[in-house]
């Protein structure tokens, strides 16, 4: 709070003089003052400020990002209105153009600003001109302020004009500081807190008044006196918030449904015996905690974090201070609610706004769907503070979270029945490189990654968000080693700035959008390979593609994919059948007369659709082209004009309607490059034996990836939940087993001798993956070969810290072909 002024003897006087009250109500043909007529946003702030005048001269704001906030308890303990600087409110009529009288009830927090207090459109203004001088305007400055005020000063101020005059007065808390001359302006414009727009105010503004007449001297100081009553005539606790929640604001809830409402902060005004805090649910009294205060060093520390429930309900908290029986109210936050947080990251499709202007996207906007600040692509996104119902159709402003956000957040809020909250950090044509994390400086708001973290930090979800979602690569089309190199960094980076993470979700860019050819489509295909809290989405077969974005129609369905995942994993959804995009396993030739191709994709039990046509957008690596198609389950087979000697196979995808590969709930396939056509025909690698428990969990789970073709030389080992950063290696022989041994099983047979390969330790997700290298050792020769038809167990063996101080996977069985 800031220091405030006392009246002078004279004003005080005047505080017993109840004649004039308020002031006068001839002339007044503006009246702004926070204890009626401000109406607010879902997060306090003020979108208009009603005329208690009979002139009925409103203020309004339609910008999100410029909107005041409303602080209930400021000077004398009356609400006020705080300002930033980019904040205004205005109306383009109104305004006196003769004799005038303007007071204003305000205080400066910044004199580096223009601090424009009560002005116009373009000809007049009280404003401070960057300095600590109040000064009038009327297209040139013609009265400056002899006296200046204190930096968070509240200080009453009176301007008088006469146009027959052409004198100008300017009265700073009851004085006279200053006169001038000036001709008559002919600016109707009212705005309170800027000039023509700009040139903004920082501090509070509690009240205003414009007469359009000058104010007698009898009448300016019955008006001083009753706002030196109203604000000044005692100065309310100083108490300074160390950590509290915003209005408007979306507590994650534990696993408990339930999140704290923290308060910490410390009582700078002596004589208060306790704090406590009041929580108010939908109106009703919920709950309220109390502490004593003990003061040293003229301070009373305090910390008090009462539980509230996750749901459809809005959470009304006090803080009050107690002296005996005297309660005093000290802050107060509104429409505070629990439920999840989310968080999305990417290009223009995740940005996602109402690119074609179809203004359907808002048609489901609910107060239960929030988000904080704004998506503005510069440091002015500094400036918007506030919570709000999140905007499916803005591009980038205030609330914006985009369409398929904003379809995910409803399926969530319908499903799960607790408030959502997301934040979309997203910027429009850029590469992965430019969205990277600055070490030096990772809240550097003049990078995206840094306006992100900044947001989702200050919004008090970064630590808390469950999931993040990213739709990104278009910009690094032809560079899929690059757009890998920064996937690692980003994803490590996320993990370490938004702890709470649990799952990953990435979509797979599109033909179109300066997308051709493999691109970074295949990367982004094969990413849970790597990461095993990552699925990816297919954005393939999503209607009303424009060659790059989508109407309406595309990001809804891609909205509905995207939350079936969602569901699925972080809120166990028993809709599981067809939810995943349908993904190539394997490719392989079917008879004698190789004329027909099979391709195997991972979900066996989602049926697939071949749409006629879709053919043309399947590549074969020797050129032949695909005569037709057709769905066999959950496969699809590939008819050829004749007889086939390809070795690889490709799926495209493309721009633009058309015909695609999907599952029966229309989730397009992923489009895939270069997938070896296996002429094996041994069965596919599978497990046996058994993992022991280990320090992470029920234990290690080996599995492979590629094929098991010689001639493909594609062949990977991968093991999964082992403890992180350990080391360990993997193993063959050709005979199985399952012995105990250290504090696992062996599970290779010793009989038929054991081949150890190099040390593969595992990350620090638990993983370790090594490639097999037939055309090296041990594998190309000796007692360890393996060629066509030979048939191998594998093993992996790692350090942990059971009794034994090591452990091992279960066993991989796996046949080789040609």
């Amino acid at each position: 709070m800031g220091t405030m002024r006392f009246p002078s003897l004279g004003l005080l006087l005047l505080l017993a003089t109840p004649s004039l009250a308020q002031g006068p109500s001839a002339g007044r043909i503006l009246w702004l003052t926070g204890d009626a007529g401000a109406e607010l946003r879902l997060g306090d702030q003020v979108e208009a400020w009603r005329d208690s005048s009979p002139a009925g001269h409103d203020l309004v704001q339609g910008d999100g990002s410029r909107m005041p906030a409303y602080e209930a308890h400021g000077p004398g303990g009356h609400p006020t209105l705080v300002f930033d600087g980019n904040d205004s409110l205005a109306r383009p009529d109104g305004m006196a153009t003769g004799s005038y009288s303007k007071v204003m009830v305000c205080a400066v927090d910044d004199f580096s600003a223009t601090n424009n207090v009560l002005s116009g459109g373009s000809q007049h203004a009280v404003y401070f001109e960057s300095s600590d001088l109040a000064r009038m305007y009327h297209s040139g400055i013609f009265v400056t302020s002899g006296q200046p005020v204190g930096l968070g000063e509240l200080v009453v101020l009176v301007a008088t004009y006469d146009a027959q005059t052409q004198v100008g007065t300017l009265y700073q808390d009851g004085v006279q500081v200053g006169s001038g001359s000036a001709p008559p302006h002919t600016d109707t414009g009212i705005e309170v807190g800027s000039f023509g727009g700009g040139f903004g105010f920082v501090g509070r503004i509690s009240e205003a008044m414009i007469y359009d007449r000058v104010l007698s001297a009898p009448e300016r100081s019955a008006v001083e006196g009753y706002l030196f009553a109203k604000y000044l005539s005692s100065a309310p606790p100083e108490v300074a918030l160390d950590r509290a929640p915003r209005s408007g604001q979306v507590l994650q809830r534990d696993g408990q449904g339930r999140a704290p409402v923290g308060f910490q902060g410390r009582v700078q005004s002596p004589g208060f015996d306790r704090v406590e805090v009041e929580v108010l649910r939908d109106g009703q009294p919920f709950v309220t905690v109390d502490q004593p205060l003990t003061y040293s060093g003229g301070e009373a520390p305090f910390s008090l974090a009462p539980r509230i429930d996750a749901g459809f309900h809005d959470y009304r908290v006090t803080v009050r201070l107690v002296a005996g029986s005297t309660v005093t109210p000290v802050a107060v936050r509104r429409r505070i609610t629990c439920g999840d947080t989310l968080l999305i990251q990417g290009q223009s499709n995740a940005v996602a706004w109402d690119f074609w202007n179809e203004g359907v996207a808002n048609q489901a906007q609910s107060p239960w769907i929030r988000t904080f600040g704004s998506t503005l692509d510069s440091p002015a996104v500094a400036l918007d503070q506030g919570w709000d119902m999140a905007d499916a159709e803005v591009r980038y402003g205030h609330a914006g979270i985009g369409q398929w956000g904003h379809v995910l957040a409803q399926r969530v809020v319908a499903f799960e029945g607790v408030p959502v909250a997301i934040i979309n950090g997203a910027l429009g044509g850029t590469n992965s490189t430019q969205h990277q994390r600055d070490a030096a400086d990772p809240e550097n708001l003049n990078t995206i990654y840094g306006r992100f973290l900044w947001r989702a930090r200050l919004a008090g979800i970064a630590s808390t968000a469950r999931a993040l979602l990213w739709y990104q690569g278009e910009s690094d089309n032809g560079n899929e080693a690059l757009h890998a190199q920064n996937f690692d960094l980003l994803y490590n980076d996320w993990h370490g700035d938004f702890a709470a993470l649990e799952q990953l979700y990435v979509f797979q860019v599109r033909t179109g959008c300066g997308v051709s050819g493999r691109g970074v489509r295949e990367v982004q295909r094969r990413l849970p390979e790597v990461y095993p809290d990552l699925q990816v989405m297919s954005t393939t077969a999503a209607p009303s593609h424009d060659g790059c974005h989508y109407r309406n129609a595309g990001y809804l369905e891609l909205g509905e994919r995207i939350s079936r995942l969602v569901l699925r994993d972080l809120y166990g959804s028993t809709d599981t059948s067809n939810v995943n995009a349908p993904n190539i396993q394997s490719a392989a030739w079917v008879g004698s007369t190789r004329d027909r191709i099979l391709l195997t994709f991972e979900e066996q039990d989602d049926a697939l659709v071949w749409e006629p046509g879709a053919q043309v957008h399947f590549q074969l690596s020797n050129g032949q082209l695909v005569a037709g198609g057709s769905a066999v389950g959950g496969a699809i087979l590939l008819d050829l004009p004749g007889p086939g000697s390809a070795t690889r196979v490709s799926y495209l995808g493309h721009a633009l309607d058309g015909p695609w590969v999907t599952n029966t709930r229309g989730v397009g396939a992923l489009t895939f490059f270069d997938v070896p056509i296996d002429d094996c025909p041994e069965p596919p690698p599978s497990s046996f034996c058994v993992a022991a428990p280990n320090s992470v969990g029920a234990g290690a789970s080996i599995g492979a990836g590629g094929t098991s073709s010689i001639l493909n030389n594609d062949f990977i080992l991968q093991v999964f939940f082992l403890p992180p950063n350990q080391i360990g290696f993997f193993f063959y022989g050709s005979a199985p087993g399952q012995v105990p041994l250290g504090d696992g099983f062996l599970c290779i047979g010793q009989s038929g001798g054991i081949q150890r390969l190099p040390v593969a330790p595992s990350n620090f997700l638990g993983s370790a993956f090594f490639p097999l290298d037939f055309g090296a050792p041990p594998l190309n020769a000796g007692a360890g070969q393996v060629v066509a038809g030979t048939h191998y167990y594998f093993q992996y063996c790692y350090r942990d810290q059971g009794a034994a101080g090591f452990n091992f996977s279960d066993g991989l069985d796996v046949s080789f072909c040609p």
